[in-house]
C-alpha cells in the first residue's frame, strides 16, 4: 500500500509537470504565431508603399513634383521599415537574453548633447517647443551603456513628439540625488514628459507588451510597430532601474526612468545649472569636400555605386577596392597621407574589413598607419560596433547609410 502511494504521487507529479510543459509550449508556440502575424502585416505595411510609389514614379517620369513626391514617400517608409527590423533584432536578442550591457565611461552632458541633436529635427517638423533641463548633477562623469541609454531615452522622446500635436510641448529634465549605495554611486532621474493625447488606464496594464499600442482612432493613422516601449522596459530593467508612466487621456504623459549610476574615479566640478554646451545646427551648409581622397573598400557592386555617387558629389576624389587585400595595395601604392580616410565594409571574401584594419595598423608607415578608418557595414550591434574599435578602426557607421550622419562624422574627423 505504501508503496502504492509513493508511486502514485510520483504519477500524479510527473503528471501536473507534463502538463505545465505542454501548456508552456503551446502558449510559446502562440506567441510566435501572433509575433509572426503581426510582423507580416507590420512589414507588408512600408513594403506595399515602397513598392507601390516606385512604380509610380516609374509612370510619371515625365513629371518630376510627382517623382519627387514619391521618392520622399519611399524614403520615409524606408525608415519606417528599417526602424521596424532594428526593433525585431533587439526584441529578438532580448527574448534569447543575449542583450548586453557595454559599461563605460560616459559623461551624461555629452549624452544629453546627442540626443538634442537627433531629436531636433523631429520637433522643428512638428513646430513643438522643445526644452531640456539638468539641475543638481553632482556627478557627470559615470560608468553607464550610452548607446542603450540613447536607445531608451530616444523611444520615449520620439513617442512623446510623435502623439504629441502640433505646437504641443516636449520636455526632459535631468537631477541626482545621492545614493544609498554609498559614495561610489550616484541615483539619477531623467524625466521625459509631454503635452500630447496621453494614454488610458486600460492600456497602462499592457504598455510593455510587444506589439501594444492604444486602438483609438487618433493613434490608428500614426506609423508605430508597438515594440519601442517593450524594448524600453528591457534595457532599464538589465541596468537595474526603474521606469514608471504617468499619463491620462488628453493630459499628456511622463516617463520617469531612475538608475543607478557607478561613479568614475575623477570627477569634476558641474554647473549644475548650466545648460547643454552649444550644438550645431542641423540645417548648416555641409562643408566642401572638393580635393579630399577617400578609400572605398566594399565588395558589394551595387552598395559600392551608391557609396561611389553619395561621396563624389560631394566633392570627395573616390577610389575603389573590392576587398582588403586590393585596399592595402592602393593604400602601399599611393603617397603617404594621400587618403584622407577610408570607409570599410567588414564582411568581404580574401581579406575581410578587420584583419585590413589590423594590418593597416602595423603598418611601418606612420602616415599610412594612421589613415582614419571608418566601419561602413550591415553588422550593426553594439558588439559589432565594438569588434571593429578592437581591429584598430575609428568608426562605426550601420547600413543603410544615414546620409547626414555620413558627412558631419567625415566633417568632424577632417576637421580634425
Amino acid at each position: 500500500s505504501v508503496i502504492f502511494v509513493l508511486y502514485y504521487r510520483l504519477s500524479q507529479q510527473q503528471m501536473k509537470e507534463l502538463v505545465k510543459a505542454r501548456n508552456e509550449a503551446d502558449h510559446s508556440n502562440a506567441a510566435k504565431s501572433n509575433f509572426l502575424s503581426s510582423m507580416s502585416h507590420e512589414i507588408r505595411t512600408p513594403m506595399n508603399a515602397i513598392i507601390g510609389m516606385t512604380e509610380i514614379a516609374q509612370r510619371n517620369l515625365n513629371d518630376p513634383q510627382r517623382v519627387d513626391n514619391c521618392l520622399n514617400k519611399v524614403r520615409l517608409s524606408s525608415k519606417h521599415l528599417l526602424g521596424l527590423i532594428n526593433d525585431v533584432l533587439d526584441m529578438s536578442k532580448i527574448e534569447s537574453r543575449k542583450m548586453s550591457l557595454n559599461m563605460a565611461p560616459i559623461s551624461l552632458r555629452d549624452t544629453m548633447d546627442d540626443i538634442v541633436n537627433i531629436i531636433q529635427p523631429q520637433v522643428k517638423a512638428k513646430k513643438q517647443h522643445f526644452d531640456i533641463f539638468i539641475q543638481n548633477i553632482t556627478s557627470e562623469g559615470v560608468y553607464c551603456d550610452d548607446v542603450r541609454l540613447n536607445q531608451a531615452l530616444l523611444n520615449i522622446l520620439s513617442n512623446a513628439v510623435k502623439y504629441t500635436p502640433e505646437g504641443g510641448n516636449v520636455y526632459i529634465r535631468l537631477n541626482q540625488e545621492p545614493s544609498p549605495m554609498g559614495e561610489s554611486y550616484v541615483r539619477t532621474h531623467f524625466y521625459v514628459s509631454d503635452t500630447g493625447m496621453g494614454m488610458s488606464s486600460k492600456f497602462l496594464e499592457r504598455i510593455w507588451d510587444t506589439f501594444a499600442r492604444e486602438e483609438t482612432d487618433q493613434v490608428r493613422h500614426i506609423l508605430g510597430t508597438g515594440l519601442g516601449m517593450s524594448i524600453t522596459k528591457n534595457i532599464i530593467d538589465l541596468m537595474g532601474g526603474t521606469i514608471q508612466v504617468v499619463t491620462a487621456p488628453g493630459e499628456g504623459t511622463e516617463f520617469i526612468i531612475h538608475l543607478r549610476l557607478r561613479l568614475q574615479e575623477e570627477q569634476t566640478e558641474s554647473d549644475p545649472q548650466a545648460a547643454p554646451r552649444e550644438t550645431a545646427d542641423p540645417d548648416e551648409d555641409l562643408p566642401d569636400f572638393t580635393g579630399r581622397h577617400i578609400l572605398l573598400v566594399e565588395d558589394n557592386d551595387l552598395n559600392r555605386e551608391i557609396a561611389q555617387e553619395i561621396l563624389s558629389e560631394a566633392g570627395f576624389q573616390v577610389d575603389e577596392a573590392e576587398n582588403g587585400s586590393i585596399a592595402l595595395e592602393k593604400l602601399h601604392a599611393a603617397a603617404p597621407g594621400y587618403y584622407d580616410l577610408i570607409l570599410m565594409d567588414i564582411q568581404m571574401p580574401v581579406m575581410d574589413g578587420h584583419e585590413a584594419a589590423r594590418t593597416i595598423r602595423t603598418l611601418k608607415e606612420p602616415a599610412l598607419a594612421a589613415t582614419p578608418i571608418i566601419a561602413m557595414t550591415a553588422n550593426a550591434f553594439e558588439e559589432d560596433r565594438q569588434a571593429a574599435l578592437r581591429a584598430g578602426m575609428d568608426h562605426h557607421l550601420p547600413k543603410p547609410l544615414d546620409v547626414e550622419q555620413l558627412f558631419c562624422l567625415l566633417s568632424e574627423i577632417l576637421r580634425k
